[in-house]
């Protein structure tokens, strides 16, 4: 699924364990700086938000805009988009 600042690649591992989030961004991405706060964003909002997916589901997160100037609220709100196209009984409010 392709996102304005990250693509979300989704992956069934077929055991049943935790969902794994893997980030990838390129160093055209920003300054060192803007790509650590890029990937503690997704991260974070991956920790709220990973539960929706099913269990046993391998995540990349592949990063193609710099996230810095996005709050955590906006970064959460992309990343349950793409999971809600991928599985539609999740919902936004769900799991806080």
């Amino acid at each position: 699924m392709a996102g304005e600042y990250f693509h979300l690649i989704l992956a069934p591992k077929g055991q049943p364990t935790n969902v794994r989030l893997g980030i990838s961004l390129k160093r055209s991405v920003g300054s060192a700086v803007a790509r650590n706060r890029s990937r503690r964003l997704v991260r974070e909002a991956f920790r709220l938000h990973g539960h929706k997916l099913l269990p046993g589901t391998d995540a990349v997160a592949m990063i193609v805009r710099d996230l810095s100037p996005l709050k955590l609220k906006e970064v959460e709100e992309r990343l349950c988009e793409m999971i809600g196209r991928v599985s539609p009984g999740a919902s936004k409010g769900e799991g806080r």
